[in-house]
């Protein structure tokens, strides 16, 4: 059984993030201000080590420890996103100091992105948040979270992504230990043996809500829906590279994250992972494993099998020589790691068959048009080229009025038929939700 390693190995939550002003954790023997002193011009200096009076509910962070459950404080880090993630006291030299309350002072709250981010997350419970592969999207969902305040704990086969994850929150070598966490995230690439990690978050070993990232839902439904409280996720984001280093804490901001609903579903095991997701800037999309498959199968999986044609076709070396815009555009995804597109390949078959047979079809029609213009000399591909000109332009859809829904399959079901997605979620009776205004067939 491995250990758990962290930031100096003594790290827990309290111990790292707290929403609204933090002094670094070092000495709690600090002296406190005088009792009765009113605002921070009042105040006595605060010292290295001690808490702003604002933040003394949660306690002095030695006795804290892990999480609240006793130990020292180690070494902070703190993610900052998107971008790099800066090791906290030395960034831009916001981190210590009271003039921060200036805006407290003058009676005015905090504005810009971050102050929104700060209360967004007061809204989230914190929670302990096990992340198992640190790849790409698997390391940017670890340091969102954390940035968040979450304690999150990682885990990764590779022992050097294990050790640089190490700098920024919890690593366990045991994937074992991920099943003592509120929420687990498997972010594996599709061929890898998902069934073995089943067991790790049996539920003899694991009471809380398991999700995933995978991009085919069908096969992941299959194997844990009937065991745990699993709710199938896919975040609608990506780069071409992959691994740790490509990570970053801001990918998921603005992007879609599909979130399942199925027979198997529990909806307050949904609607709190619809919670969390938005909290980190992501926008939830509510849609059935089936219909997500067969959506991504068009919009996703086909495309690589496309780009990678295109690849081929243009294999001559005058050909790369005047390659331009268009190849770049066009063949950008033929660059993904080829184990990650085998995966959508193998396990999503079904869906992307059918979508390749529409694809044949319309491109079937496309070479008709072309024959018939060699001979008639009218080039009437016109109106075809003019609506698919007009399909791209108004890609992505403009986003409607935000409006209120009640948290129930049957509304998130239609919301997500609609192309809708979710903003917010207000308790467990509401969501705020926004439709495209050029709505989707149903």
């Amino acid at each position: 059984m491995g250990g758990v390693t962290g930031v100096g190995g003594k790290l827990g939550r309290c111990d790292r993030y707290t929403v609204g002003h933090r002094v670094r954790a070092a000495d709690t023997s600090a002296a406190r201000p005088a009792s009765g002193a009113r605002g921070c011009r009042d105040r006595a200096p605060l010292r290295r080590g001690d808490r702003h009076p604002r933040h003394r509910r949660h306690g002095p962070p030695a006795a804290l420890g892990r999480g609240g459950r006793g130990g020292p404080a180690g070494p902070l880090r703190r993610a900052r996103g998107p971008g790099p993630v800066r090791p906290r006291g030395q960034g831009r030299g916001r981190d210590t100091g009271p003039h921060l309350h200036s805006h407290a002072r003058a009676g005015h709250p905090r504005r810009g992105r971050r102050a929104r981010q700060r209360r967004q997350y007061r809204a989230v419970p914190l929670m302990r948040i096990a992340v198992y592969g640190l790849g790409l999207i698997g390391g940017s969902v670890a340091l969102a979270l954390a940035e968040a305040g979450h304690e999150v704990i990682g885990g990764d086969a590779n022992d050097a992504t294990r050790e640089a994850a190490s700098e920024f929150f919890e690593v366990a070598e045991d994937p074992e230990l991920l099943s003592r966490s509120d929420v687990a995230v498997l972010a594996l690439p599709m061929n890898d043996d998902i069934g073995k990690h089943a067991r790790i978050f049996h539920p003899k070993f694991f009471d809380g809500i398991l999700t995933d990232v995978a991009s085919v839902k069908g096969r992941p439904m299959r194997i844990f829906s009937e065991t745990c409280r699993y709710v199938g996720g896919h975040p609608m984001a990506g780069k071409e590279t992959s691994g740790w280093a490509a990570a970053e804490p801001g990918l998921f901001r603005g992007r879609k994250w599909v979130l399942c609903i199925d027979e198997a579903t529990d909806l307050d095991d949904w609607t709190e992972l619809a919670r969390l997701w938005t909290s980190i800037g992501a926008q939830v999309v509510p849609t059935t494993a089936e219909q997500h498959d067969a959506a991504v199968a068009r919009v996703s999986h086909i495309e690589h099998l496309v780009a990678a044609a295109l690849t081929h076709l243009a294999a001559d070396p005058l050909d790369r020589t005047l390659a331009a815009g268009s190849f770049r555009d066009g063949t950008r995804v033929a660059a993904s790691p080829t184990h990650l597109v085998e995966g959508m390949i193998r396990h999503n078959a079904v869906q992307l068959a059918h979508a390749w047979q529409q694809f044949s079809d319309v491109f079937l029609e496309t070479a008709v048009k072309i024959g018939d213009d060699l001979v008639h000399y009218d080039f009437r591909m016109r109106d075809w080229l003019d609506e698919a000109r007009q399909l791209r332009q108004s890609w992505p859809p403009e986003p409607g009025e935000a409006e209120e829904i009640p948290l129930t399959r049957e509304a998130l079901l239609r919301l997500g038929v609609d192309g809708g997605w979710v903003e917010s979620v207000h308790g467990i009776e509401v969501a705020t939700v926004r439709r495209p205004r050029v709505k989707s067939n149903p």
